[in-house]
């Protein structure tokens, strides 16, 4: 298994993509505006894009566990990459709750 931790657009350009139709009903929803349409805090996007991709990684996570042993058959240097990137999560979801 793979998965990007980044990704392969520059870092100039990145409030033109993802505009995907989750994101941007969870945006409206939050902020009552329309990210596609109308003028949008990128901040906000972000933040909101970040939980989106946190979410996937912990499904990802599940379901790899699920079939797998655990991270053990990952490149280790991925594999700490992994983790940190859960505590980092776990921690800032700790600290909003």
């Amino acid at each position: 298994m793979d998965i990007r931790i980044t990704n392969h657009n520059s870092i100039l350009d990145w409030a033109e993509y993802g505009f995907n139709q989750p994101v941007v009903d969870e945006y409206l929803r939050r902020y009552g505006v329309d990210p596609q349409v109308d003028s949008f805090d990128k901040e906000k996007l972000r933040r909101l894009r970040g939980e989106f991709y946190t979410a996937f990684l912990e499904k990802a996570a599940a379901l790899w566990m699920a079939v797998t042993d655990g991270f053990k058959e990952l490149n280790p240097s991925i594999n700490e990459i992994i983790r940190k990137k859960f505590e980092d999560c776990r921690r800032v979801r700790a600290r909003r709750n």
